[in-house]
């Protein structure tokens, strides 16, 4: 079968299972994927057409040693990948198929010949490790396409064993078995792609690969004819088939090398951009899977098993763990990639977990662990900007914090600020943000919460700090009193400036009308904005 590749990776499969391969693990190898189904089709149908052309032809010559020199050479190339790379466009793969077919119908009967054509495809699958849907679909669709092409041509008034005829026999089987093999792959790819038929035939034709079948027709016919008056002519054709093996496993190991190193170098750019550890493990398996050809890359706190490729995580204390496809024959290799992956993502870790370390430090008040004005500016913001959210700005002050610090200490103030912003989380939801503005002044950003909700709120904060209360580490707390000025939004404004000047305004009227009060903002403004405090 012929094979197409757009991607550039390695694959010892048919056009249609190299396309295959790049679909999603989950849809590959189910038995419910519609692959088998169409196989199982084509098989019962090869089958068929396998049997009539057993019933079409004359059993003919051939001897046993023939059969199974033609099905080791269908073996060997069928478990060598053929590629050829054109810079910029797409490469694609090329077979033997129809020149075994043409050099194998010299010695043996056609049914014969199918015979060691499929069993060689098999073997040389088995010998890949090629999984088992792909196998069965290239099994079935080469069955088809040999024992359609024989049929047709058995139509034909020719004596196939004629030497006359033998040439133009050989070439009107090469040319209906490469027609039906197209047909199927574009069928193939029409089941599993979601794509239409005729697109994809239309794909199929216009590729390249479409017209090696002429050469390697052309190659086997001149062989057939060496053959015939030279018999050692077929050990010339051996040396450049073992030439071009030599050189597929040397260009392959050099593109898998090149692609490793563009892998490891992509993985590098965009780990040094990864701003948080989800991040960094999503280019990893991105580049894993760009590089290898295999999803499912994870992190584990166990090793690999004999299937799997695994990095250790030094600073992590994990593995990261690739189910590794039997098709790839380089693991030493893919090993070594795998664990400069890792050595990169240990570093990007733990940069990203410092850089994430010295945000949220530099979002805190160090003193009571609440949020900082410039992190409430930035939520603050951002709900405005969605301009669907309702919700509102509280402003606190405690009420005489100065005396508190000249009649207890400045350890007292502190414990108050701090009993503060606990006493708030603990009344309030876990979404509610506490902020520290600086001295004795804190804000309550409350998302989807009415004013009225939140004045009952606030009223059972004040009623909690006007008790004595017990520190975590057994320390006597003063009791105190606070102001409360609550701005709504987007009501009363759809700015950081324009809430923090009203939640202020009604601040200055908790203090102006005797503290210890919570106050909502109604548009009054405030006569003297010296008297605040």
């Amino acid at each position: 079968m012929r094979q197409l590749s757009e991607t550039g990776g390695t694959s010892a499969d048919s056009g249609f299972l190299s396309r295959l391969r790049r679909m999603r693990s989950g849809r590959g190898d189910g038995k419910s994927n519609p692959i088998w189904r169409l196989s199982v089709l084509l098989g019962i149908a090869g089958l068929l057409g396998y049997l009539s052309v057993l019933s079409l032809y004359e059993p003919g010559t051939g001897s046993f040693t023939s059969w199974t020199i033609l099905l080791l050479a269908s073996a060997l190339l069928a478990s060598v990948t053929f590629r050829i790379d054109r810079p910029g466009r797409e490469s694609y793969y090329i077979d033997f198929d129809e020149f075994l077919l043409v050099v194998g119908l010299q010695y043996l009967a056609p049914a014969a010949t199918i015979a060691a054509l499929v069993g060689g495809y098999v073997v040389g699958a088995f010998l890949r490790r090629v999984q088992l849907y792909k196998t069965g679909f290239n099994t079935a669709s080469r069955l088809v396409s040999l024992s359609g092409a024989f049929m047709v041509a058995g139509l034909l008034p020719l004596d196939w064993q004629s030497p006359g005829n033998f040439l133009l026999f050989a070439v009107v089987v090469a040319a209906f078995y490469t027609i039906i093999n197209q047909v199927l792959i574009s069928l193939g790819l029409s089941v599993v792609g979601g794509s239409t038929f005729i697109e994809e035939l239309r794909s199929t034709i216009r590729g390249e690969s479409t017209m090696i079948w002429p050469i390697m027709v052309s190659f086997g016919l001149l062989t057939v004819l060496a053959s015939r008056e030279y018999p050692f002519a077929l050990l010339i054709a051996v040396v450049p088939l073992l030439l071009l093996i030599v050189m597929s496993h040397t260009n392959q190991a050099r593109r898998d090398e090149h692609q490793r190193m563009q892998g490891l170098y992509g993985a590098a750019r965009l780990m040094h951009g990864a701003n948080s550890v989800q991040e960094v493990v999503r280019v990893l398996q991105q580049s894993v899977e760009a590089t290898l050809g295999v999803p499912g890359t994870f992190l584990r706190n166990s090793p690999p098993y004999g299937d799997e490729l695994g990095a250790w995580l030094p600073n992590r204390k994990q593995w990261i763990i690739v189910p590794y496809p039997s098709s790839r024959l380089s693991r030493r290799q893919d090993e070594a990639f795998l664990q400069a992956i890792a050595s990169l993502v240990d570093a990007s870790m733990d940069r990203t977990s410092l850089v994430g370390e010295l945000e949220r430090h530099s979002f805190r008040d160090p003193l009571t662990n609440a949020y900082n004005r410039r992190f409430l500016e930035q939520k603050l913001d951002d709900l405005l900007q969605d301009g669907e959210t309702e919700g509102c700005l509280a402003l606190i002050d405690i009420d005489y914090f100065k005396v508190i610090n000249d009649t207890h200490g400045h350890a007292a103030g502190d414990d108050s600020l701090v009993r503060l912003v606990e006493t708030v989380k603990s009344t309030f939801r876990s979404d509610d943000i506490v902020c520290r503005l600086g001295g004795d002044e804190f804000a309550v950003l409350l998302p989807t919460l009415s004013p009225e909700r939140v004045i009952a709120r606030m009223n059972d904060l004040q009623a909690r700090l006007r008790q004595d209360a017990t520190s975590k580490d057994g320390r006597h707390l003063h009791a105190f009193t606070i102001s409360v000025g609550i701005a709504a939004f987007p009501r009363d404004g759809r700015s950081f400036e324009r809430l923090s000047e009203c939640a202020d305004e009604a601040l200055y009227q908790a203090k102006r009308g005797g503290r210890d009060q919570v106050v909502r903002f109604r548009g009054e403004k405030a006569p003297d904005r010296n008297l605040r405090r």
